[in-house]
């Protein structure tokens, strides 16, 4: 595999908790994970055309879920890509540290407010729970939300 990457138009989006991978994406459709120890790329996903804003890496190192601009969450395991349709366009991926829980968020565009929709994994087919916020306080609801979920 590639030993490298041009940082043009991409954005380095979640660090594993072991801090032995990251993932990446980008505007042009790709997900690429990371093996930090000696800069290898261990995967790669091609979205087929939506651009990628936000990604996430699950604890078995292969799985990600990925937003972007197709109104989808997008389930990459190795080189099979599943999108599942959310008639929303999110810029924001979390996951609880159980891998049980992923967080959504998205913002409007005029009126400097948003939301948050919780989806339960695996299935990912319908969210939980919805949450309207502030978009400059998304990330921090976000990082809050995640410390005091008990799953």
């Amino acid at each position: 595999m590639d030993k490298g990457f041009l940082l043009q138009n991409f954005h380095i989006s979640n660090l594993k908790k072991d801090d032995r991978y990251l993932v990446s994406c980008g505007h042009d459709g790709m997900t690429y994970v990371w093996r930090i120890a000696d800069g290898a790329r261990v995967y790669e996903f091609n979205s087929r055309g939506p651009s990628m804003s936000n990604v996430a890496i699950l604890d078995d190192n292969r799985t990600v879920l990925g937003v972007g601009s197709d109104k989808t969450i997008k389930k990459m395991i190795d080189n099979y890509v599943e999108s599942i349709d959310t008639h929303n366009i999110f810029s924001q991926v979390a996951l609880t540290h159980s891998n049980k829980l992923l967080f959504c968020g998205a913002a409007e565009e005029n009126n400097g407010s948003g939301y948050i929709r919780c989806y339960k994994l695996p299935v990912l087919s319908t969210f939980v729970s919805e949450h309207q916020v502030n978009t400059f306080y998304m990330c921090i609801y976000l990082v809050v939300r995640l410390m005091m979920i008990k799953e």
